[in-house]
């Protein structure tokens, strides 16, 4: 009877710990966010070297592997390539990557030439996505014609995050977390710069 007095209380201090813990982790861990109605801009304590930008230019495609699984990603040259560029990070093992598995490949099938649409099994290739922030799968990460981090329009509601250099401000990545279908998929690439044919 005296260990239930103490466990008791015990447990629901742990409770309460654990609940303001949750609410907030991002200043204890180091992550300050600004949310908009459109976007959500978090800033990392630390960031490895971003892709710098590529210079705006004709694509540069001619001879490029559009296929859409990957086991290696290099920012840098895609952003290089003049195109939009989409590499969704997801698994074999996640219900909304399956789901959106068939929209992914028929996207990757009509925009190659014009965009770039990867897709990377972070479980088989979790060094395909050291550097880039997935939270969760499945995550886009989302480059514009020009190879830069996109920006989403003001109206583009939820899902899309924003990071950026605590030091300099610099956005060096933009992605979007959870699955989108193909009408999202190809709305999107039109948004990040890709040419109509």
């Amino acid at each position: 009877m005296n260990k239930t007095k103490i466990v008791v209380p015990v447990l629901i201090v742990c409770a309460v710990a654990a609940v303001g813990i949750i609410k907030n982790k991002d200043s204890i861990f180091g992550t300050e966010k600004t949310e908009t109605a459109a976007v959500t801009t978090a800033v990392p304590v630390q960031m490895t070297d971003a892709p710098s930008a590529a210079p705006e230019t004709e694509a540069n495609v001619s001879g490029y592997d559009f296929s859409l699984i990957e086991s290696d990603i290099d920012i840098a040259e895609l952003s290089a390539l003049g195109i939009p560029v989409l590499i969704d990070f997801g698994s074999e093992t996640c219900g909304p990557c399956l789901e959106m598995a068939d929209d992914l490949e028929r996207v990757n099938s009509e925009v190659q030439g014009r965009a770039v649409v990867k897709y990377v099994d972070i479980y088989e290739n979790p060094e395909a996505a050291a550097d880039v922030p997935v939270r969760v799968t499945p995550t886009q990460l989302l480059i514009d014609k020009n190879g830069n981090p996109y920006v989403p329009p003001e109206n583009a509601g939820y899902g899309y995050t924003m990071y950026s250099r605590k030091d300099t401000n610099e956005h060096v990545y933009t992605v979007h977390e959870g699955a989108l279908d193909y009408s999202a998929l190809m709305a999107l690439l039109s948004d990040m710069g890709m040419s109509s044919r």
